[in-house]
């Protein structure tokens, strides 16, 4: 009997090497994720810094413009936190569609691994009839050959 042949290999090779891409995108808005995430506690570690020392300083008292110059500088800071959370989010929702886009990516492949064992159980239970009918034909002639009956 010949060998076991799947007609949609290459298809799906195709769709496992989409899975490895899908999932290494993945890792990689994962890994952005997380840097837009340390740039967050970042700016939040500077504005905490900043109004700490603002405090310190104006304890021993602030002129009106060096005042003011602080507080457009701790201003500046909460901006800085707003514009990072907002990259973290933005790379959040990058993440979520690698997610999705790898989640499909291992349903089409697997759809066609489970095509691929199917038709490879076909195949074994082809063998198995192919193999019997041989076994059985064998074991007539040798029952013919024993009996002296021709045909």
């Amino acid at each position: 009997m010949k060998r076991f042949h799947f007609r949609l290999a290459r298809v799906l090779e195709m769709r496992e090497h989409e899975v490895e891409a899908c999932r290494v995108a993945f890792l990689a808005a994962q890994a952005e994720l997380a840097s837009a995430q340390g740039g967050v506690t970042s700016a939040q570690q500077v504005a905490a810094e900043s109004t700490a020392a603002l405090r310190d300083r104006s304890a021993a008292g602030l002129s009106p413009i060096e005042l003011l110059a602080s507080q457009a500088g701790a201003g500046r800071r909460y901006a800085e936190i707003r514009v990072a959370e907002y990259e973290a989010r933005r790379e959040a929702g990058k993440v979520e569609a690698a997610r999705s886009k790898l989640v499909e990516a291992r349903m089409r492949a697997r759809a066609l691994e489970h095509l691929r064992e199917r038709a490879l159980e076909q195949h074994r239970a082809e063998v198995n009839r192919v193999e019997q009918a041989e076994l059985d034909e064998v074991s007539s002639r040798t029952v013919r050959v024993a009996l002296g009956v021709r045909r």
